[in-house]
């Protein structure tokens, strides 16, 4: 018990701690050294004779810890994502290369792609009489809305090739990744000539590094440990970001484990918990 009480001989006040079974307790003055006895009762018994201490100040308080103790979990994490970031980077600056070697990687494993096609003419109206052929696809369906759609075809920079009487003939190349649809509306014009439109892996480019900067952002919730659900969402935004034949998606799963075996030590900034 905390309390205050006051010297008989020099009238100075001084703060102490007595036991909670405390009645009487001899004390030595600290600014007089008089000795002299006083007993555990408030000051609203100050009317009896002798000297008596008062309560002083709050109750203390215990701060219990709500995190376990730390363990190299997420600093693992952090090394991981970090590589995921790199080599997301630099798959998107040799987007060329490592976009066609990833996804044949992937076709490697049996991952498939899905395509789309809609073919208009300049006024913006379904054509119908024309014979459309996708690389990699042989399942090749007419839709009720005048599209032509294709499922299980092989990944990888892929050739649509529209042939027609009336319009020109067109090869339209296309990227066909796992996960997401390819979806594509042709314009075909009047004609008897042949066009060619390739592949611009630019917009791919930029898609990776969006979503190898999410990886890194989760790398910076692992060093503050703060902010649980965003280094989760880094994690899993990181597999998209498919660096260097698939290894970038790979590891950013093995980062997400890592993160989810570690949620006691993100303490979205609450250190422990008041009673």
């Amino acid at each position: 018990m905390k309390g205050r009480t006051k010297c008989p001989n020099c009238k100075h006040e001084f703060l102490l701690d007595l036991p909670q079974d405390s009645k009487k307790i001899k004390l030595v003055c600290p600014n007089c050294e008089n000795e002299f006895n006083i007993q555990a009762k408030r000051s609203s018994d100050k009317s009896e004779e002798g000297c008596y201490w008062e309560e002083y100040g709050e109750p203390r308080k215990t701060i219990l810890s709500s995190i376990k103790p730390k363990t190299n979990k997420p600093m693992i994490a952090i090394i991981i994502l970090t590589c995921v970031f790199a080599l997301g980077i630099t798959t998107a600056v040799f987007s060329d290369i490592f976009i066609v070697s990833t996804l044949d990687t992937a076709s490697a494993f049996g991952m498939t792609g899905s395509v789309e096609v809609h073919v208009i003419n300049e006024t913006n109206n379904s054509v119908d009489n024309v014979i459309i052929n996708i690389e990699g696809a042989d399942n090749l369906k007419k839709t009720g809305n005048g599209s032509y759609y294709a499922k299980n075809v092989e990944l990888g920079i892929k050739e649509i090739t529209i042939i027609s009487s009336e319009y020109n003939d067109i090869t339209e190349e296309i990227l066909v990744t796992p996960f997401f649809e390819s979806y594509h509306k042709i314009t075909v014009t009047k004609g008897t000539s042949n066009e060619k439109n390739v592949f611009d892996t630019a917009g791919c480019s930029i898609i990776i590094i969006i979503f190898s900067v999410f990886a890194l952002m989760g790398a910076v919730a692992c060093i503050r440990r703060k902010h649980f659900d965003v280094a989760v969402a880094g994690s899993l935004l990181g597999i998209l970001s498919f660096g260097f034949s698939m290894i970038g998606s790979i590891l950013s799963i093995i980062a997400f484990a890592f993160i989810i075996k570690s949620k006691e030590e993100f303490d979205n900034g609450k250190k422990g918990k008041t009673f």
